[in-house]
């Protein structure tokens, strides 16, 4: 089973902010996954739903730290109109 951190090797850290104010005019839902990362059945179905994967980084966070840091990159981008 290959987790969604090994799907976003490779993607840069700022890329969570990017895909956060790429769509200003669409609705925002952030997904934090566990500290092991999501099966692939869920990277499946999120990405069969139209959903943006990004990446907060290659350092794994608790998944309450993932959550504020997620919702504070989104709320800078989308206050800045990125």
């Amino acid at each position: 089973m290959e987790r969604l951190s090994d799907q976003l090797q490779g993607v840069e850290a700022g890329s969570a902010r990017e895909a956060a104010g790429a769509r200003l005019n669409a609705r925002v839902v952030l997904f934090v996954g566990p500290e092991g990362g999501f099966s692939e059945d869920e990277v499946a179905l999120a990405a069969a739903h139209g959903v943006t994967a990004a990446s907060l980084g290659v350092r794994v966070l608790r998944a309450e730290t993932a959550a504020l840091a997620a919702v504070t990159l989104a709320m800078d981008a989308l206050d800045r109109g990125d």
